[in-house]
């Protein structure tokens, strides 16, 4: 049973990705190596969520609850989870690298 998504890459498609699962009620963690793209991040879906907000189709407590399932981080340690999704730069060497490392940290369970 998934519970736990961890989406590694936190550009546009892994914001979105992380979005669409904290609002389905997953503990989300966002990963990424660059603290900038970890605060757009942050940005980009508080703005989403704002936006839902005003179209009344989420609650003020929807979008706290929503917001406080994604973790957001530059930590690869908290890169855990039943289901890994990756969304990085199409760089064969560095995702090879990615996926070795989270890997090591997940469990022969998690589906990547």
């Amino acid at each position: 049973m998934i519970q736990k998504i961890c989406v590694a890459g936190a550009g546009t498609m892994g914001s979105g990705i992380a979005l669409a699962a904290a609002q389905n009620n997953f503990d989300t963690v966002l990963f990424d190596t660059n603290e900038k793209g970890i605060e757009n991040a942050k940005k980009s879906i508080g703005k989403n969520l704002d936006f839902l907000l005003s179209k009344e189709k989420i609650s003020i407590t929807e979008k706290e609850n929503i917001y406080k399932r994604i973790l957001f981080t530059t930590n690869i340690e908290d890169c855990t989870g039943d289901l890994i999704i990756e969304a990085i730069i199409e760089n064969l060497s560095i995702k090879e690298t990615l996926y070795k490392n989270i890997a090591a940290i997940n469990t022969a369970q998690t589906i990547f």
